[in-house]
């Protein structure tokens, strides 16, 4: 691309450094690619998913488990525990009503993620974590490791 305006044209190079790919390949358009067996979470702008280097369909998720997805993946240890889950996403849920949801909505998440063998998704112990068996590339964590 071209910047005119200047005595020269000015050519804009998108530059991506080794270290934010964290082992991720990176296509001619500059743009980062999952890992060989693994995940690209994007949700900076609108969430996107890539598995091995192809785009997942995310469109026919439903919005509960999307979030559930997002909060999971964008959590610290990329974890949260259920009653957090709860609370955020069912606030004014009674307790039974609330991890019943849960239950239904990691069920989605489950058959959206069937043919993977492990499931990316952990439940242990109270709580639901991204599957550390696979690689996990976020946007927002290569965006934070830049402190700009």
């Amino acid at each position: 691309m071209e910047i005119k305006g200047f005595t020269e044209a000015v050519h804009v190079v998108q530059v991506v450094p080794p270290h934010a790919l964290e082992g991720g390949r990176v296509e001619q358009s500059g743009v980062p690619v999952a890992p060989r067996g693994g995940f690209l979470v994007q949700v900076l702008g609108p969430m996107q998913l890539a598995w091995d280097g192809a785009p997942l369909d995310i469109a026919g998720w439903q919005p509960r488990a999307l979030a559930l997805f997002r909060i999971v993946a964008t959590a610290p240890g990329r974890r949260r525990s259920r009653d957090e889950l709860i609370d955020l996403l069912w606030p004014d849920s009674m307790p039974e009503a609330g991890a019943s949801n849960l239950r239904y909505t990691l069920h989605l998440l489950r058959r959206a993620f069937g043919h993977l063998d492990p499931g990316p998704l952990l439940l242990q112990s109270g709580w639901v974590g991204l599957n550390s068996a696979y690689t996990w590339e976020i946007d927002i964590e290569r965006f934070e490791e830049l402190d700009v």
